[in-house]
């Protein structure tokens, strides 16, 4: 299978065997045009893991692929007797799937799983503090086109009005009538288009207060979720990765997260059934 996609791959960049000979030793490792052409003819039964990789970096291709060619072959056999679709064969090599046979508990404690969970979750992360980012801007925004006080005092009278007419409208009388009484047809056809213009401020204030809030939430949820697996990789004695700058910020500036404990839960299991 490999020397089948290292001969098509070859080809598929132009080049001759001698060509990747040399990519091969300007990368660092020496790889006879002889051995190459030994490689594709099947005379050579083996690679090596170095070999592998020197030859897909040469090729440049991922080197899974020189094993599994994903999108050239429907099936491909990744034990003995046993086959798969190409993508499903590169994920289980690469530790993304768990092959037949292997409990959960056994696969899943694996170091490699908790770092892949812990780079998947720092990428959450980055986008987390995207996200909050674009919501406190688009607030401060939201913010610099505050109404003036006379427009907002302007706004108040609308609401006080209003709110006169409705207790009017409770006595029996009709709106038409109560605002013909108290005389503030005029007031209102001149106050209310401000009232509208503060009123649709207010709405959008709240709202982006929402999403702020909504955005720092979700941050501090992920950054709990990546403390916890954190916390299961010490467990294993294994050293801690790296974290960038951005989510180390975002982590000292968690909110404590409530906890709800365990009684609190069944009892509202039980209300629910």
């Amino acid at each position: 299978m490999i020397s089948d996609e290292v001969k098509r791959m070859r080809k598929v960049r132009g080049l001759s065997a001698q060509q990747l000979a040399d990519r091969c030793a300007e990368l660092g490792m020496p790889i006879p045009r002889s051995v190459i052409a030994n490689l594709e003819s099947k005379r050579r039964p083996t690679v090596s893991v170095a070999e592998l990789i020197i030859l897909s970096r040469a090729l440049e291709v991922p080197p899974v692929s020189l094993l599994f060619p994903v999108g050239i072959r429907r099936s491909v056999e990744i034990l003995p007797k046993i086959s798969a679709a190409p993508l499903d064969a590169a994920s289980y090599f690469s530790g993304g799937a768990i092959p037949e046979g292997v409990s959960w508990d056994e696969y899943l404690d694996h170091p490699l799983y908790y770092f892949r969970q812990h780079e998947d979750i720092i990428g959450k992360i980055l986008r987390a503090i995207k996200r909050l980012e674009m919501a406190r801007e688009a607030r401060a925004a939201t913010l610099l086109r505050e109404p003036s006080q006379e427009d907002k005092r302007a706004a108040e009278r609308v609401r006080q009005l209003e709110a006169e007419l409705a207790d009017t409208a409770d006595s029996g009388t009709t709106v038409v009538q109560a605002m013909r009484d108290m005389e503030i047809f005029g007031e209102l056809a001149v106050l209310r288009p401000i009232y509208h213009k503060v009123q649709e401020w207010e709405g959008q204030v709240s709202h982006s207060e929402w999403a702020t809030s909504s955005a720092k939430e979700n941050l501090d949820g992920v950054c709990d979720s990546l403390m916890r697996v954190r916390r299961r990789i010490q467990a294993l004695g294994i050293d801690l990765p790296d974290l960038p700058a951005a989510v180390q910020d975002a982590i000292s500036q968690m909110e404590p997260i409530a906890v709800v404990p365990v009684t609190s839960l069944e009892r509202l299991k039980e209300i629910q059934e």
